[in-house]
């Protein structure tokens, strides 16, 4: 770390990786005054100002390393990228206090840090666009701080093709398919960001501890602490990453099965060297080639372990907390089914210490989808608990001073946030007989108490708005437009330039969750117009955080109310 104390090497060169900060600078300016190397290569994340700039050289000539100083260069790569489709700008833990969501809502920070967190996103969206070599239209939801994150990034993104040294944006062609970047507010819908869902990775990120593509828990039978790394080059996860648990659960069995059936084959055929056999060096030969893909099956067994590990993990969970029960009662509020008696009455017959915080969680989704709340009195009196009444209380406080707050209720109760669900026979959501192996004795997965819950493909709260966005018919007056390449002073609406975007890039201030990136990468795979959409949020919510986070801006509000 540049902050470390270092011996010093003055027959080597230095490569430095840094931010553009002012401590960092003075960092450096340190090491030139140890004379610490040979010549310096430094390299910063984003675009460093001018007056650190200068500053730099200041240092480098007060030192007298000037010469010294081979190469400063902007890397423009403060964003990290999980997948080919989802990008992060803040791969950091983020607390509740340095949240993006809590920033930019809370009415206790200073204008310092909401101005510095937005110059923030900005910088790192801009080094997106510019690693990709695009000027895109942008689209804003207004009177938000994505509204100044569009105008500020719009200036940016101006001065940069203008004086483009570099040659960032050379490529730039003005056309109608040139990309959209819409940038929304994580207050357009928050339910998405506290709702239980029944999708593989949605479920580690809620149940697990899961940062820049690695889950790990403490196994329960021996105590121990389980680590693992999820790659995009692990085919099985990038398979079944958003596929519903009762279809993971299966699809782990039929892997173990084809393992075990090449292990025996395997097997035979070593034992059939054994006996005296006139067509012996054909035998041999087929031992040769099964020896030769033992590599890549005994890598494929380790995956296949791997994901049967994680999948008993969570499975833990789900049945402690009642996960597949809680999914159930949420998935019929948010379809405007009344008939969730029997999985609520599931829900409060054995409730536990661990589902306190599922509790809120689905109470707080009910309020905001305005449930029928005498449906909900059972589940409520277990919230009589001081602590826990008052956590819901503040939650709903601060839902309630948002501007937002019916502008949600209108996009979940008015259409529903999911294709009513067929055939729900004495309540129970929609099933397919599927996994009836993964019941029996001799099954990996004890899965018995487990609901096996299918459920159909449905458009999410943000998905609905980007798809009405996208409409030629659009004329949504809540959300702003900036056409980055028009060079004429007079404003132009996206009617005006028949917008047809080919690649999609949707930015989420305020956090996003895996849920709605799959819901919009699968809405983004299913409209022929588009040809790419890519997920971009401030930080991945981990759904625990964020009702941490709306309790503590709850209490600021009790607490201004209250003065």
């Amino acid at each position: 770390k540049i902050s470390d104390d270092r011996e010093n090497i003055s027959d080597v060169p230095a490569v430095y990786f840094v931010k553009p900060t002012p401590e960092n600078i003075q960092l450096i300016g340190k090491d030139f005054s140890n004379n610490l190397y040979e010549s310096y290569y430094i390299n910063f994340i984003s675009t460093i100002s001018k007056s650190l700039l200068e500053s730099l050289a200041e240092l480098s000539i007060k030192h007298n390393v000037f010469d010294s100083v081979k190469m400063v260069y902007d890397e423009y790569c403060s964003f990290c990228t999980l997948y080919d489709d989802l990008v992060v700008l803040n791969s950091q833990d983020c607390c509740t206090d340095k949240s993006t969501f809590y920033v930019l809502n809370s009415r206790s920070v200073d204008e310092s840090d909401i101005s510095e967190k937005i110059t923030n996103i900005t910088d790192s969206l801009f080094d997106a666009m510019a690693t990709l070599g695009i000027n895109p239209y942008i689209q804003y939801s207004m009177g938000h701080a994505s509204e100044m994150i569009a105008k500020s990034l719009n200036k940016k993104l101006e001065s940069a093709v203008r004086n483009d040294r570099n040659g960032l944006f050379k490529n730039v062609q003005i056309s109608a398919n040139i990309p959209v970047l819409i940038i929304l507010d994580r207050n357009l819908d928050i339910t998405s960001s506290i709702q239980h869902n029944w999708c593989y990775e949605s479920l580690v990120n809620d149940l697990l501890t899961y940062k820049l593509n690695k889950v790990s828990f403490v196994e329960k039978e021996n105590d121990k602490l389980m680590e693992y790394n999820l790659p995009t080059t692990d085919e099985f996860w990038m398979t079944h990453k958003n596929r519903f648990f009762p279809l993971l659960a299966e699809s782990i069995q039929v892997e173990l099965d084809k393992y075990k059936t090449e292990e025996e084959k395997i097997k035979n055929l070593k034992n059939s060297l054994i006996l005296p056999n006139d067509a012996l060096s054909d035998k041999t030969t087929h031992l040769t080639t099964a020896l030769n893909t033992l590599p890549q099956l005994l890598e494929k067994k380790r995956v296949v372990d791997m994901h049967m590990n994680i999948a008993t993990g969570l499975l833990s969970q789900i049945k402690n907390r009642k996960i597949d029960s809680f999914f159930e009662c949420e998935e019929k509020m948010l379809s405007m089914y009344t008939n969730i008696d029997k999985p609520l009455k599931e829900i409060y017959e054995n409730v536990n210490d661990d589902m306190q915080e599922d509790i809120i969680r689905f109470l707080l989704l009910a309020y905001m989808c305005d449930y029928n709340q005498q449906k909900l009195s059972l589940l409520s009196a277990h919230c009589h608990d001081i602590e826990n009444m008052n956590c819901l209380k503040k939650c709903v406080d601060y839902i309630n001073s948002t501007s937002e707050f019916t502008k949600i209720r209108s996009i979940h109760v008015k259409t529903g946030s999911v294709t009513k669900i067929d055939d729900m026979d004495d309540g129970a959501t929609k099933t397919i007989k599927m996994f009836s192996n993964l019941l029996s004795s001799a099954s990996y997965f004890a899965m018995e108490g487990v609901k096996n819950l299918v459920q159909k493909q449905h458009k999410l709260p943000l998905t609905k708005i980007v798809d009405s966005l996208l409409s030629s018919k659009n004329k949504n007056s809540c959300f702003g437009f900036i056409d980055t390449n028009n060079e004429n002073s007079q404003p132009r609406s996206p009617s005006d330039i028949h917008l047809q975007p080919k690649d999609i890039f949707i930015f989420v201030c305020g956090g996003g969750n895996y849920a709605e990136y799959n819901n919009m990468v699968e809405y983004a795979k299913n409209k022929s117009s588009v040809n790419k959409l890519t997920y971009m949020c401030s930080e991945m919510i981990k759904p625990s955080n964020f009702l941490q986070t709306l309790q503590k801006l709850g209490s600021e509000l009790l607490k201004e109310s209250a003065a």
